[in-house]
């Protein structure tokens, strides 16, 4: 299969290219590529080869002096915005001022799970919805009685 690859993209079609980057970065394109295929329509590749990116990501086909297609850019975005770390308590303190604080796993969780020992509501609401089923049968039993004349 890679021959084959190799036959039909390189051989056969001349060579293609696969530029990538990110969104607003300079990419340097190959010198076959004219213009980039964008959604609003075709921007021309300036000819110092160094093309600005788009802002949203994708892939974007590379069109050489006869409009045919002779590789593609691919614009990612920057790998660092997937890479998931917890903050330093300096770095939670800079984005959102000094008041800011950072518990700890058992402080969290102790602000977190502490509130509804308080707050538990549960028995008091089923002890109400027993009166009001008690109260419920006592009215349906004695109010529907008829008395013989």
């Amino acid at each position: 299969m890679p021959f084959l690859e190799v036959l039909l993209n390189r051989i056969a079609a001349q060579e293609t290219w696969i530029v990538r980057s990110t969104p607003g970065a300079v990419a340097a394109m190959p010198a076959a590529a004219e213009a980039v295929a964008l959604p609003g329509g075709s921007v021309s590749v300036p000819a110092d080869g160094r093309f600005v990116a788009p802002l949203e990501g994708g892939v974007f086909f590379l069109l050489g002096s006869a409009g045919d297609t002779v590789g593609a850019l691919e614009v990612n975005h920057d790998p660092r915005e997937s890479r998931l770390e917890p903050a330093t308590p300096a770095q939670v303190r800079g984005a959102f001022g000094a008041r800011a604080s950072v518990l700890g796993a058992a402080a969290f969780d102790r602000e977190l799970f502490g509130g509804t020992r308080r707050a538990d509501l549960t028995g008091a609401f089923l002890v109400a919805a027993l009166l009001a089923a008690v109260a419920e049968l006592a009215i349906a039993s004695f109010g529907s009685r008829v008395r013989p004349a």
